[in-house]
């Protein structure tokens, strides 16, 4: 991929940023990727940023559905029109109510990996990187391993799909590049109210 190879540039997205930079030595030029929702930058700022996209997950009780809009947040992050900290607020607003004590932490441990920090983010944003994830399948993994802790009655689902990355590199060219992307969730879409956020393990975000 290129933009490991590159010495200006690390473009990551979701857990991939965590890796991308590693792996570069955390290059201070480099942006890496997220996403955000209103209302985590300064109100004004945000408030005035052309173009800015609120990032918002689906009311639905349906679990196919919710799924495939955590994989597309997580893989679709755009710091050149949004904000960081809004995609923060969404994530944590979308775990479930009864994931509670360690397992909120973990699971807020997890979600937190998947998005830079303010610094990177705005770099990012300066070299107008945008990223898109178009989903290709959704299906119930085979229970490999035991189901998290929490509210009974949580399903998983994996969602497969291609990630696309456009950004201007150091001549201020367009590059643009695409991934086969893939994360498990497991969500929680009781009668009584809408989907939400139980788990997303580490090590199957890929």
């Amino acid at each position: 991929m290129a933009t490991r190879r590159s010495s200006r540039l690390v473009i990551g997205l979701a857990v991939v940023v965590i890796a991308v930079l590693t792996a570069c030595g955390g290059d201070d030029e480099s942006p890496s990727a997220g996403s955000s929702l209103p209302g985590e930058n300064s109100g004004d700022a945000e408030s005035a940023m052309p173009g800015a996209q609120a990032v918002r997950l689906p009311d639905t009780k349906d679990p196919d559905v919710y799924a495939e809009a955590i994989a597309e947040l997580v893989f679709g992050l755009s710091p050149a029109d949004s904000y960081v900290r809004g995609y923060r607020d969404v994530l944590l607003g979308a775990i479930d109510p009864d994931v509670v004590g360690d397992d909120y932490d973990s699971l807020v441990e997890v979600t937190g990996q998947w998005i830079p920090d303010e610094e990177t983010w705005d770099r990012q944003a300066e070299q107008g990187l945008r990223t898109s994830f178009e989903v290709e399948s959704v299906v119930e993994p085979e229970q490999d391993s035991a189901t998290p802790d929490g509210p009974q009655g949580q399903v998983a689902r994996t969602v497969t799909g291609v990630q696309s990355i456009r950004y201007e590199d150091e001549n201020d060219e367009q590059v643009r590049e695409s991934e086969p992307r893939s994360v498990t969730v497991w969500v929680h879409c009781p009668a009584d109210r809408n989907c939400s956020l139980v788990s997303v393990p580490e090590d199957v975000l890929q």
